[in-house]
């Protein structure tokens, strides 16, 4: 998911052009390899910028069958530099952060980001799916977010390594888990606790574990 709408006054390149170039490449690698086993929707919204989520919500609404989305994934961009950060995350997610850690190269991410951005004003698309039960992630890249919302926010000031990062994890994760089991996999449940280290080691145990 991505969407294609942008604030006034601003070129909305990192916010969020960037997201839809980097899911409209990786659907170019998916075509040019073998076919996945499960259904790929590419969703790209609008109205999340001024409507809250309204091009999420009518994808919802209007989907014949919303329950069997198996999982979403959302890209961001809240700044134009440094590493794609896994910030959020839906609701039954643990099996799907252990995913990404397996998949990723180089995954970043912790999920005190999550309730830090809890107490921002700041929803994206994801929102609406985590409300309908749906497992998810949510990536973006913060660092110089003095762009956000801006007219800096062009194409002269995308670190073209963030927007590979995105692509990075968009294709990984969509190769794994197209040709697996995903209500088998949903099965675990469950939140998760989480972190990287230094080189992209995923530390994830349970959230019931946590004091």
């Amino acid at each position: 998911d991505a969407h294609y709408d942008t604030r006034a006054m601003t070129p909305g390149a990192s916010d969020c052009s960037a997201c839809v170039a980097a899911v409209l490449e990786t659907t170019r690698a998916i075509l040019a390899g073998p076919a996945l086993q499960n259904d790929i929707i590419l969703l790209f919204t609008d109205n999340e910028e001024y409507g809250g989520g309204l091009g999420a919500a009518a994808f919802l609404e209007s989907y014949p069958q919303p329950d069997e989305i198996g999982l979403a994934m959302n890209f961001e961009g809240l700044g134009s530099t440094g590493p794609s950060l896994l910030f959020e995350t839906g609701p039954d997610s643990g099996w799907l952060v252990r995913e990404w850690g397996q998949a990723a190269t180089h995954p970043v991410g912790q999920s005190w980001f999550h309730e830090i951005y809890g107490l921002t004003p700041i929803n994206t698309d994801l929102n609406w799916f985590s409300d309908a039960g749906v497992p998810g992630l949510n990536f973006g890249y913060w660092a110089e977010g003095t762009v956000y919302h801006s007219m800096q926010d062009n194409p002269q000031t995308i670190d073209l390594r963030s927007l590979q990062h995105h692509g990075s994890y968009a294709l990984s994760l969509t190769q794994r888990l197209g040709n697996q089991d995903l209500n088998t996999a949903r099965s675990s449940g469950g939140d998760a606790v989480y972190f990287t280290l230094f080189r992209g080691l995923l530390v994830s145990y349970p959230a019931g574990w946590a004091v």
